[in-house]
């Protein structure tokens, strides 16, 4: 019996140690014929509102006096007079003001806290300012341009377009696609752009982006899960050249997140 035993642990344990040293399935099959590239038709979530609403981590951090309940006036109520801003005021400007406003304008929010007409019109103007970065579409253009550097050009056509995830939990399978002759479908879906705030005597916040990308082939589908984190800079910093460095943040993540993607699509 001890023997069997012994017997069945080795086999097993060689059993475990095959399954581990086994490769990962590859986003695309090696030397895949055409790909498409398809990117998502949402907006991913985001908490640049929360922050505008005085509610975000560095808020928090400070306790009850950075709480401010509403919009931070501090910095927002210069852009509460009008319902409509965007495109009347340029989208990052709005951003910073939101970021600035949650983590640092929270004192001045607390007490001349906006009311709930101009509090609305932030909201919106936040909201028509993410949707205008066309985060999505940005991610699968530099997936495009990496792919093409690296010799492995994919195709954007109207009928990806058509197919592509409308929400989080959207799982399209291509059959179409791949039924119109592509060897594979690259899906991309930039799932989350996030203010993360970082503790110490000086607020600090980053941005951080969450990118999901599946490939789907007749073999069956593969999932990945990549992540770009910007280094933390001081809240003002932010709010600098009109919100310059939320945009250089974002194309960097971008780039580098695509690179990453460019690098796990085939064998080695």
């Amino acid at each position: 019996m001890r023997l069997f035993a012994r017997i069945f642990t080795v086999a097993a344990a060689l059993a475990l140690a095959a399954c581990a040293s086994e490769p990962p399935r590859p986003l695309l099959p090696a030397g895949a014929g055409r790909v498409a590239l398809v990117a998502a038709r949402f907006e991913p979530r985001t908490n640049f509102n929360a922050y505008a609403q005085g509610k975000g981590a560095a808020a928090a951090e400070r306790g009850a006096e950075w709480a401010a309940g509403g919009a931070a006036a501090g910095a927002l109520a210069p852009l509460s007079g009008s319902a409509v801003l965007y495109p009347y005021v340029a989208p990052f400007v709005i951003l910073a003001a939101a970021l600035v406003g949650g983590a640092a304008g929270g004192i001045q929010g607390a007490r001349h806290g906006l009311n709930a007409e101009d509090a609305a019109a932030v909201h919106k103007a936040v909201e028509e300012a993410f949707a205008a970065l066309k985060v999505q579409e940005s991610v699968a253009a530099r997936v495009a341009e990496a792919m093409a550097a690296r010799g492995r050009p994919v195709e954007r056509t109207e009928a990806g377009a058509a197919l592509a995830p409308r929400n989080a939990k959207d799982a399209p399978d291509y059959k179409a696609l791949l039924a119109a002759g592509y060897a594979a479908v690259l899906e991309c879906t930039v799932t989350s752009v996030r203010v993360v705030a970082k503790k110490g005597d000086l607020p600090r916040v980053a941005l951080e982006i969450a990118l999901r990308v599946r490939g789907i082939d007749a073999g069956g589908v593969t999932l990945r899960q990549f992540e770009h984190k910007s280094r933390p800079e001081p809240v003002a910093r932010w709010a600098e050249n009109g919100g310059a460095l939320i945009r250089s943040e974002l194309e960097t993540g971008y780039r580098e997140l695509a690179e990453d993607v460019a690098a796990q699509l085939v064998e080695r």
